[in-house]
């Protein structure tokens, strides 16, 4: 049911929660859809399998629902999920350490960028 709402407000539906608003007092659909999505990955991340199949299965969902690339959708988790992000860079670390070099994740720019942004928004907190 999350995966349907979060599709539909990916797409453009008005969402009566979370509460969320601007300065402005209106409805923030944005951050209500980020916070839906970052709801979503918490409960991906309970079940088994590796962190890069999650996000991987997560991007390609977001990339159907809004139209942006699949390493845009993924990079955009990321930067929105950094504990996700932890996870996954642990999990390469640990391949490569045993010399598994293989990954179902496409390098991009996108993604290479991701460790100053996740940082910086790590110093903003």
């Amino acid at each position: 049911q999350l995966k349907e709402l979060l599709r539909e407000a990916r797409r453009g539906r008005g969402l009566a929660h979370p509460l969320v608003f601007k300065e402005s007092g209106e409805a923030d659909h944005e951050m209500q859809v980020l916070y839906l999505e970052s709801l979503l990955v918490s409960l991906t991340m309970r079940h088994p399998g590796s962190t890069d199949e999650k996000l991987a299965g997560l991007a390609r969902e977001r990339s159907e629902d809004t139209g942006e690339t699949f390493d845009k959708a993924q990079s955009q988790i990321l930067l929105h999920n950094p504990e996700l992000y932890e996870r996954y860079q642990q999990e390469l670390h640990e391949r490569y350490q045993q010399g598994k070099r293989g990954t179902t994740m496409r390098p991009s720019q996108e993604t290479k960028s991701l460790d100053s942004s996740i940082n910086t928004r790590k110093e903003q907190k």
